[in-house]
């Protein structure tokens, strides 16, 4: 059975290039190794590594198997980890987890804010800034046997994560989707745009805006709320 894997991408759709890139001692990597959070203990893109370039193509920081983000020099970053008990099933047993495998609701937008957020601090970083971001959102493995990834509506102090319901499944063994939005949206409401983010994600399991908690409207517009993490 293989290990189920979280994955974001962020590709520029233009011909840009990021500055001083190979320089691991430079703005980019430093970048890489102190990524924004959205508070203590985040489930964000530390971790812990030092920037260093694999095969002379990319740089890559990593936590053991379990987060590992890479960036190339053309501006594509990607991120990914653990769908199971280490991280987006956070914080079950292993056994707990094959047994009942949910999604942590929060992990899950508290890790596309701090995705989209890093590139917002990564675009002013290029040599020409890119006007266009496609993101990706995806998971791999979701099927485990005769048991499905699945999420449920609300936060982690919701009735439906507490008394354990198992909540929506995965439709299927590999989603993915995609949102493309400008860098002037990156730069301006990245929460907005992580909210974008999140919903695709929760289409996956068949669920709407309305089970997204951790969400309010700015002037109109949905965008992940990272000061309802403390308290829903």
């Amino acid at each position: 059975m293989e290990t189920p894997l979280y994955v974001l991408a962020a590709m520029p759709l233009e011909q840009v290039r990021l500055q001083q890139f190979f320089d691991t001692r430079g703005k980019v990597a430093r970048l890489l190794e102190d990524p924004p959070e959205t508070r203590e203990a985040s489930f964000g893109l530390t971790t812990f590594d030092s920037a260093h370039l694999v095969n002379g193509e990319l740089l890559e920081v990593r936590s053991f198997n379990r987060k590992v983000v890479h960036l190339y020099p053309d501006g594509t970053l990607v991120f990914r980890a653990l769908a199971n008990s280490e991280f987006l099933g956070w914080p079950r047993k292993e056994e707990e987890f094959l047994r009942q495998p949910r999604i942590n609701p929060l992990v899950v937008c508290d890790s596309v804010v701090s995705f989209v957020r890093l590139y917002q601090a990564l675009l002013l970083l290029f040599v020409t800034k890119p006007k266009s971001i496609r993101f990706r959102v995806e998971l791999r493995n979701a099927v485990l046997g005769d048991k499905r990834l699945s999420l449920v509506r609300g936060g982690i102090r919701g009735a439906a994560w507490q008394n354990g319901d198992r909540g929506n499944v995965v439709g299927e063994p590999n989603p993915q989707a995609e949102v493309q939005v400008t860098a002037e949206e990156i730069k301006s409401k990245p929460d907005t745009v992580a909210y974008k983010i999140v919903e695709k994600f929760y289409s996956f399991f068949d669920l709407g805006t309305d089970a997204i908690v951790y969400g309010h409207d700015e002037d109109g517009t949905p965008e992940i709320d990272v000061a309802s993490f403390n308290t829903k």
